[in-house]
């Protein structure tokens, strides 16, 4: 699974447009069931939550959502 966020925080006119937004690190976190991998864009922030083997986490989610 696969979840998206978006940044805290808006990006001004030249970090949007001179700079961009692009991909700039995986983080692995360990001493958790399964992997759990945080990707984080250029400027620190999180862009998105890997999830395998963390059919619990699925399991939560849907109890609070329609999907």
């Amino acid at each position: 699974m696969y979840i998206y966020l978006t940044g805290g925080r808006e990006l001004d006119i030249v970090e949007r447009n001179i700079i961009g937004v692009k991909h700039g690190e995986s983080i692995h976190l360990d001493n958790l069931e399964g992997i759990v991998v945080m990707d984080l864009d250029n400027f620190g922030r999180v862009m998105g939550i890997e999830l395998i083997g963390r059919a619990d986490v699925l399991k939560k989610l849907r109890e609070y959502s329609d999907f």
